[in-house]
C-alpha cells in the first residue's frame, strides 16, 4: 500500500513539474513577447513587469504568498505544498525563458498575433489541466477558483477563472493601449478554457440512450451481446395509452452509438429513440468512483 502511495506521489510531482513548465512557455514564449496576457496571476505578472520592469517569473512568486498562506489554511498542508511546487517550478521556468525570446530575430518564436495567442493559449491551459489532475494548482486565481469551487461545486473550474481572467485582460488593455491585442488575448483565453476542461473533465465523450420499444428483450439481447454495453429495464406507462412499456436506459460511448441507432432500426423501426450527452459517468468501463472531483 505504502509503495502505491508512493509511486502516485511521485508522478503527481512529475505532473506538477511538467504543467508548470508548459504553463510557463505560454506565457513567456508566446503570449507576453506579443504584449497579450494570460490572465490570472501569470498575466497580471506581465502586466506589472510592463510597468517595473521586474520579470514577471518574480511577480508570480511575490503575488502568490498571500494565496499560498490561504490554500494551506483552507485546503490542506498536501495542497500547499502541491501549489508552491507549481507555483515555485513555473516561476523559476518563466524568468529562465525570457531571455531566450532576445536571441530570436523577431524578439518571439511567432509574432502573428492570432498563433501567438491559439499556441500560448493551448500551452497554458495543457499545463493548468495536467497540474489541475496532479492534485496540485499553479497558484493564483486556480486557488480562488478551487475555493470557489467548493462552496459552488456545480459550476466548471475552468468558468470561474475565465471570469476572472477577463479582468485581468481589461487591466492589460489599459496598461499596453492595444484594444486589438486585448481581442486576441480574449480569444486565447477561451481557447484555453475550452482545451483546459477537456483535458479536466474529457470531452463528451459518452451518450446516454433511452429506447421505448415493442421489443426490449430483442432490444436487450443485442445491446448486450453485440455491443457489450449495460442496460437498464425502467417500467413506464404512456400517458396518452396508458399503456405499460419498458424504457431501456443505456450508457455507451460516443463511438458506439452509431452502432446502437442500427440494432435499432433493424429491431424495431417504430422505436422511440432518445439521445443526450454525458459529460461525467461514474461506474464500471467510465471514471472510476475514487477519482477526486477538480
Amino acid at each position: 500500500m505504502k509503495k502505491i502511495q508512493l509511486k502516485e506521489r511521485v508522478m503527481n510531482y512529475l505532473g506538477i513539474a511538467l504543467g508548470s513548465i508548459f504553463y510557463a512557455a505560454g506565457v513567456v514564449l508566446f503570449l507576453q513577447p506579443n504584449n497579450m496576457v494570460a490572465g490570472g496571476v501569470g498575466g497580471l505578472s506581465v502586466v506589472i513587469d510592463h510597468y517595473t520592469g521586474i520579470p514577471s517569473g518574480t511577480w508570480v512568486l511575490l503575488l502568490n504568498v498571500p494565496l499560498l498562506i490561504l490554500a494551506w489554511w483552507k485546503l490542506g498542508f498536501e495542497y500547499f505544498l502541491n501549489t508552491l511546487l507549481a507555483v515555485g517550478i513555473s516561476s523559476v521556468f518563466m524568468n529562465a525563458m525570457l531571455p531566450l525570446n532576445d536571441l530570436l530575430e523577431k524578439g518571439a518564436l511567432t509574432t502573428d498575433p492570432f498563433l501567438a495567442a491559439a499556441t500560448g493559449g493551448a500551452l497554458i491551459a495543457l499545463g493548468l489541466g495536467v497540474v489541475f489532475r496532479a492534485r496540485g494548482t499553479t497558484g493564483g486565481s486556480d486557488i480562488v477558483a478551487r475555493l470557489l469551487k467548493m462552496k459552488y461545486p456545480h459550476m466548471k473550474t475552468g468558468v470561474l477563472i475565465l471570469i476572472m481572467d477577463a479582468i485581468v485582460i481589461t487591466l492589460s488593455v489599459i496598461a499596453f493601449g492595444e484594444f486589438e491585442l486585448g481581442l486576441y488575448s480574449g480569444a486565447g483565453v477561451l481557447i484555453q478554457a475550452w482545451l483546459f476542461d477537456t483535458v479536466l473533465y474529457g470531452s463528451d465523450s459518452a451518450k446516454l440512450v433511452y429506447v421505448v420499444s415493442s421489443n426490449p428483450e430483442e432490444l436487450t439481447r443485442r445491446f448486450l451481446g453485440e455491443l457489450n454495453v449495460g442496460v437498464t429495464s425502467i417500467r413506464a406507462i404512456g400517458s396518452y395509452t396508458g399503456e405499460e412499456r419498458v424504457m431501456l436506459l443505456c450508457a455507451m460511448h460516443k463511438k458506439i452509438l452509431p452502432q446502437a441507432r442500427v440494432v435499432v432500426r433493424e429491431v424495431d423501426p417504430g422505436a422511440f429513440l432518445i439521445v443526450t450527452p454525458a459529460t461525467q459517468i461514474f461506474g464500471e468501463g467510465f471514471i472510476h468512483h475514487d477519482r477526486e472531483e477538480i
